[in-house]
């Protein structure tokens, strides 16, 4: 459930229900929210699951998880090309679109940061992902007046704070890549979120 490439449909779902006003989701239908929903998640988790597959079964990975730090390159590259690709057409429709365009904007900005970074260091994905959610959550309540967000927002830091300590636990990361990432993802969204939507 807290894979990153399931955490847009899991934000996206969560603001229609808990607060979809600054995202102007109020004004969907519950059918065309479910088609541009269903829309995110094949762009944002289908796609690249099936890129990844195809990696590993012709070798090119290691596994699935994307353990080792060359193999992060072509399914970040290929993950921000979609997003890019995504924004692009949302954002093109013009209207109701545009605030989720914007959101899925600083995602592929910040999976673009996971990648270069990840050139170099093995910082955490899964992290990242978890604090711009967080981060996403926290503007809202401040700037939108969300008051709704605060149990969520409490029950989303305890919730990090499980996720980081499991992919400490697995070795997937140390503690300097699972709190970087953490804060790349809440930092990013907060000031792309407050900024532009």
């Amino acid at each position: 459930m807290l894979h990153p490439l399931l955490m847009p449909t899991l934000l996206i779902g969560a603001l229609y229900v808990l607060s979809p006003e600054p995202l102007l989701l109020v004004q969907l239908s519950f059918k065309g929210f479910l088609f541009i929903l269903g829309f995110i998640f094949i762009y944002t988790a289908v796609f690249p699951s099936l890129l990844v597959y195809y990696l590993f079964k012709k070798n090119y990975v290691y596994d699935m998880e994307l353990s080792r730090l060359h193999d992060r390159k072509i399914p970040f590259l290929f993950s921000v090309i979609l997003y890019a690709t995504l924004f692009y057409f949302m954002y093109s429709q013009g209207g109701i679109l545009i605030p989720v365009s914007i959101l899925l904007l600083g995602m592929a900005i910040i999976i673009s940061m996971i990648g270069l970074i990840s050139l170099k260091w093995q910082i955490s994905a899964h992290m990242a992902g978890i604090g711009g959610v967080l981060g996403t959550f926290i503007v809202f309540f401040i700037k939108y007046g969300a008051y709704n967000l605060f149990i969520p927002i409490l029950l989303l830091l305890i919730t990090s704070g499980l996720l980081g300590s499991a992919r400490l636990r697995q070795n997937a990361h140390t503690l300097s890549q699972v709190s970087a990432g953490f804060l790349l993802g809440l930092v990013v969204s907060c000031a792309g979120i407050w900024n532009f939507i």
